[in-house]
């Protein structure tokens, strides 16, 4: 038994249960980003602003437009990756990365075009 009155397993227990409850809170708050980042380009910016305070790494809304399933990525963070891959390949000089570059935006900008 420790000096506070709680037993060891009584500990575990607590931590155990705490760790759940900062799971499951961190779960509703990812999907809260998600919601609006799907409300679009106004709601992706405000989560962006929303991260930090929710303890997510801006990385992770960076890329929730990318996980959605084809097609349903909006065209506005299709364009944001076709601007940005094209300054990426301006400043890239391995031939490798500049065909692996050129396949990616084809493929954005085949879903750009399916919508």
């Amino acid at each position: 038994m420790k000096k506070d009155g709680i037993k060891d397993g009584d500990q575990v227990k607590l931590t155990t249960q705490r760790l759940k409850k900062l799971i499951r809170e961190s779960m509703d708050n990812m999907n809260k980003l998600k919601e609006l980042v799907k409300s679009g380009e106004e709601g992706y910016n405000m989560a962006l602003e929303l991260a930090p305070e929710m303890g997510i790494p801006k990385e992770e809304v960076e890329k929730m437009p990318f996980e959605l399933p084809y097609g349903q990525r909006p065209k506005w963070a299709l364009r944001q990756e076709i601007e940005a891959q094209k300054k990426q390949l301006e400043h890239t000089t391995d031939e490798k990365q500049r065909r692996e570059i050129e396949q990616y935006l084809e493929g954005l900008e085949e879903e750009l075009y399916d919508y």
